[in-house]
């Protein structure tokens, strides 16, 4: 990641509440996932994967629907170890529906139930 896009990303993340700050996860997964399949770059895909982890790190597991949420994010996590560019287009497919779906909740400004707050570690994304 350039040094401009980590400065775009790290002043959203100064700004985002609970709700825009997954959906900046998921804008870095996808554009880590992007580089990789455009460039080959296996450190991307190291990137990419830390970023799951935060999703993982986010989810509220008290909610009944948060083990469907895990287990999505753990395929995902799986199928990007594996490496096959047409497995990484379905993952990115995903992440693209979840992120759509958090702008939309953006906009009413609400948070899942099944997500909790952690912005720890996310400004050392590179």
């Amino acid at each position: 990641m350039d040094k401009q896009k980590k400065i775009y990303f790290e002043e959203k993340i100064k700004k985002a509440d609970q709700t825009q700050m997954i959906s900046i996860i998921y804008e870095i997964l996808i554009f880590y996932i992007n580089d990789y399949l455009n460039n080959d770059s296996t450190l991307s895909l190291l990137y990419a994967d830390k970023c799951i982890d935060e999703l993982l790190k986010s989810i509220n597991y008290d909610v009944a629907c948060s083990k469907d949420i895990l287990n999505i994010y753990t395929f995902c996590k799986q199928r990007l170890y594996i490496g096959k560019k047409e497995d990484i287009i379905k993952i990115r497919k995903i992440f693209e529906k979840f992120l759509q779906t958090y702008k939309n909740l953006e906009k009413n400004n609400s948070v899942p139930e099944y997500v909790t707050y952690n912005k720890r570690g996310l400004l050392n994304i590179d």
